[in-house]
């Protein structure tokens, strides 16, 4: 405060240049934490979107009966999907099934791969059907 004969008149235009800059530096701050919160919020939300892809995609593979060693791939809007059936070499009637969803967010590629191994029943594999 400023002084002029003994009254106090108001703040000088330092004091005021100094309030504004620290204010600046708060909001930006906290717009800085919020900025960073909807971007983790949005990656998190991406990440349970090809999850549930990657999920229903690898459902659908294991109840396609009978299993057989293939490979398909597609996309669901900005989300690319691929599942991959392989028969085991040592043990037949065996396959690994993978399930890998990418997208891209912030400028980098991003995956979630989601695996199971299942066994073919004998009598599927066979053509015989159980009564």
């Amino acid at each position: 405060m400023c002084a002029w004969f003994g009254i106090s008149t108001g703040f000088t235009l330092l004091e005021v240049m100094v309030a504004l800059a620290v204010l600046a530096g708060g909001l930006s701050a906290v717009l800085s934490v919020f900025s960073n919160a909807a971007w983790s919020t949005g990656l998190a939300s991406d990440y349970g979107r090809a999850r549930d892809l990657a999920e229903s995609r690898l459902v659908l593979a294991v109840t396609n009966h009978p299993l057989q060693a293939t490979r398909e791939d597609g996309d669901d809007g900005r989300f690319h999907w691929r599942i991959e059936v392989s028969e085991d070499s040592r043990q037949k009637a065996l396959f690994h099934i993978v399930s890998i969803v990418s997208f891209v967010r912030g400028g980098q590629s991003r995956d979630v791969r989601l695996e199971t191994w299942e066994a073919q029943r004998i009598l599927e594999r066979q053509g015989l059907k159980e009564s």
